[in-house]
């Protein structure tokens, strides 16, 4: 039985997750930049790259940091989850140090402490060090040329003005992007060579020079600020699908064309291409069954491949979706623009929104897909983009009930990142995007065992970033 002392010194992180569940854990270790805790609440579902709010380290009672951390690694050990966290420097607290008594005597120490932390890049590989210093060099002096042409560009008449930045924008693109491969690419053969225990302090130090200069990118700040909580919000997927010329200068819209330019995002375009095609070809097989098409997706986000449908296949009036989403903001924004989109197109296809956490899925199993007290069986239920976040305990059980929710003949369709992503180490270190990897091995392991195994395949996107699971269940 635990004493009034031993909660005292309890170590503690307690935290609300983007769902909304207030987490409380066991702290383990932590440094200025990274905390690792241990979660015993089985329905505390934690993702990848998720915002942590209301974060807050307790040691003896105290609270030492308050802010908000994003979590960068998960392992499930079956009983507890581990998770660790990245911190932000300034979230630090030091009551002590808010006593005016103590102002003067403590610089000292503070001075101290900063030497140390300065120190503490001495952590930095001097290769890494180049490679950050070339990237930070050339888009300095890119900023310093866009910023004269920027000038020129302002002074033509009206007209032509738009024109003329959206030609001068595409030339500097042809000539940049190879540029910024060819770094990239050597940044991710010196950033896996990074230890476990270093990445924290890599990632803050190219953070610290590169932040401001691409932060100035729509995308890449949304993608590292993370408004919503989390990582790959209906927004950011919008900002891959749309033009990428997007920004408040020259600059920024060849920084942002740059990012959107790399294989993650042309693999995340190629998934929607996928997606659509088999909205498609199941629609199809079902009418030629006599029968129109249920369809049940899992973190529908804009759902593009949806719109996609809708716009360009007439059998889509043969189709009927329910499209789920534990984020409200996005079923009312994607709930709106299709209810739009199916006007202005005079397409009666019946779509229901739904909003459901991850948690309440896993609680109420198959009966998540139910239309009222109306037992549904799905011709087609698929989740893509998820799995990038989710543990492979917690995928293995969704896979289970999608299964269990697709009808005799009808498929259940998964998708997640490869492990042999070109631009891995530039997504954790510049943008905190942290994924988890799954090669068609470790994908194919997820699925139910019931499911036979000449029934299930995965599939690769043409860059070889995604990765496609489908499962056909018997007709």
């Amino acid at each position: 039985m635990s004493t009034s002392q031993d909660l005292e010194n309890e170590s503690l992180v307690v935290c609300t997750n983007s769902q909304g569940t207030r987490i409380r854990a066991t702290l383990m270790r932590m440094t200025r930049y990274l905390v690792t805790f241990e979660v015993y609440n089985p329905y505390s579902i934690l993702q990848l790259s998720e915002v942590l709010g209301e974060f807050e380290i307790l040691i003896n009672s105290r609270k030492v940091y308050s802010g908000r951390a994003v979590v960068s690694n998960m392992v499930n050990t079956g009983l507890v989850l581990v998770c660790e966290a990245s911190l932000d420097e300034e979230s630090w607290l030091d009551v002590e140090m808010l006593s005016p008594s103590n102002q003067v005597s403590g610089l000292a120490d503070e001075f101290d402490r900063l030497i140390k932390d300065w120190q503490k890049f001495d952590l930095i590989s001097p290769q890494m060090k180049v490679i950050i210093a070339d990237m930070e060099n050339l888009l300095t002096d890119l900023r310093r040329w866009t910023e004269q042409l920027e000038i020129a560009v302002r002074s033509s008449p009206p007209p032509t003005r738009v024109q003329s930045e959206l030609e001068i924008i595409s030339r500097i693109n042809g000539l940049v992007e190879p540029i910024v491969d060819e770094l990239f690419k050597k940044f991710e053969i010196l950033g896996s060579t990074v230890s476990e225990e270093a990445n924290s302090i890599h990632r803050a130090y190219c953070r610290r020079q590169l932040h401001p200069l691409v932060l100035c990118s729509p995308f890449v700040h949304r993608t590292y600020d993370k408004p919503l909580g989390y990582a790959g919000d209906f927004e950011m997927v919008n900002m891959i699908l749309r033009n990428p010329v997007e920004g408040a200068s020259i600059f920024a819209k060849v920084v942002n064309s740059a990012f959107l330019a790399t294989a993650p995002a042309e693999a995340h375009r190629n998934r929607i291409k996928y997606l659509t095609k088999a909205l498609s070809a199941e629609t199809r097989r079902c009418a030629k069954a006599g029968h129109g098409t249920r369809i049940f997706n899992l973190g529908c986000g804009p759902a593009m491949e949806v719109r996609e449908f809708l716009t360009n296949d007439d059998l889509c009036e043969r189709a009927n979706f329910a499209l789920l989403d534990f984020n409200k903001e996005t079923i009312d924004q994607t709930g709106s623009e299709l209810s739009e989109l199916k006007a202005k197109l005079r397409r009666s296809t019946p779509v229901r929104m739904i909003q459901r956490s991850v948690n309440q899925i896993l609680r109420e199993g198959a009966k998540i897909g139910n239309d009222g007290e109306n037992e549904v069986l799905y011709d087609v239920v698929y989740c893509a983009g998820l799995f990038d976040y989710l543990s492979d305990r917690v995928c293995a059980r969704l896979l289970e009930t999608f299964y269990n929710m697709v009808a005799p003949g009808g498929v259940v369709i998964a998708t997640n990142v490869d492990s042999s992503n070109p631009c891995k180490k530039v997504m954790e270190f510049v943008m905190e995007w942290h994924l988890i990897y799954r090669d068609e091995e470790g994908f194919l392991e997820l699925a139910p065992k019931d499911a036979p195994r000449d029934g299930v395949r995965v599939l690769k996107d043409e860059t070889g970033v995604n990765i496609f699971l489908e499962i056909r269940k018997p007709g």
